[in-house]
């Protein structure tokens, strides 16, 4: 096998890992349209997040070519973003998606499942 050959292969997994991300008007959620219509009410005006028609509150932020994402704070802090600040919204069939984009970008889903199941970090405790 030729160097060739492990580059595309490699580049291959790469390419299709990043297409795995269901697209967010994709997300199926339970949310009624009184609570959908509730959080575009709450969330008017605010930066870098949208409410889409299927129940998801979208968050978007890009970094400049300078910096880059750091993992374990990404993971931190979209959970305690979504299943602590958004609970409201997603003990009422929301779903969060936190898109992070720029070097070391991420993207997280979270719903009420998600955050019952996975358990924060300590990052920011003491």
């Amino acid at each position: 096998m030729t160097l060739k050959h492990i580059a595309v292969a490699g580049l291959t997994v790469f390419a299709l890992s990043a297409c795995q991300t269901t697209s967010v008007e994709n997300i199926q959620t339970t949310a009624s349209q009184t609570t959908i219509d509730e959080a575009r009410k709450n969330f008017k005006g605010a930066e870098d997040f949208k409410v889409l028609d299927n129940g998801v509150i979208y968050y978007t932020k890009q970094l400049d070519g300078k910096h880059r994402w750091s993992p374990v704070h990404t993971k931190e802090l979209s959970y305690r973003m979504s299943c602590e600040d958004f609970r409201w919204y997603l003990e009422r069939g929301m779903t969060v998606r936190i898109a992070l984009r720029g070097k070391g970008a991420v993207t997280y889903d979270y719903n009420l499942e998600r955050c019952e199941t996975e358990a924060p970090t300590n990052l920011y405790d003491s």
